[in-house]
């Protein structure tokens, strides 16, 4: 009797086990998506400031004396311009704003030094490690957007200073 009872108890053990184990393989077949399929760039190139004014409702140009300036827009929400200036290079963007003046740069970095400044009448706030990367973020409160330059390289505070008082209006 007793071998009988344990017998019934391995079969019972093992029928609930392959239960088990069916019910979590009984999901709907889930296909691999296409080989080599990736997502798609959020970065879509533009003709220029023209197109970027047309598709965003966003006035912006790169300072005067900007060489290779290439315009896009990321992600339908940001438009952006990279340029050299004086042999450095820059990378210029403007979002509408969403509350506050927010940090758009994609620079994920511990600065050495951050401080506030004040361009043409608006106060900015600049972060740099002096010699390498830097960045300075402001807010046109009557345009409704936030604006950011960046420096991956070569960044100091006369250099971050001077271009947004190139592209920040005096008022």
């Amino acid at each position: 009797m007793k071998k009988a009872l344990r017998m019934t108890m391995i079969m019972a053990c093992a029928l609930a086990a392959a239960l088990l184990l069916g019910a979590c393989n009984s999901g709907p077949k889930v296909e691999p998506s296409e080989p080599g399929a990736q997502m798609p760039n959020p970065i879509v190139e533009v003709e220029g400031a023209a197109e970027i004014k047309t598709k965003m409702g966003i006035d912006m140009l790169a300072p005067e004396g900007a060489e290779k300036a290439q315009y896009s827009i990321i992600a339908d929400t940001t438009a952006q311009v990279t340029f050299e200036l004086d042999g450095a290079e820059y990378t210029y963007r403007i979002a509408k704003a969403s509350g506050g003046m927010e940090d758009i740069s994609g620079m994920y970095i511990d600065f050495a030094a951050t401080k506030e400044a004040d361009i043409n009448g608006i106060p900015c706030k600049l972060s740099c490690n002096d010699g390498a990367e830097g960045m300075i973020n402001w807010q046109d409160e009557q345009a409704g957007t936030v604006h950011n330059i960046s420096m991956t390289e070569g960044a100091t505070e006369e250099k971050l200073i001077a271009v947004a008082a190139e592209v920040i209006p005096v008022g």
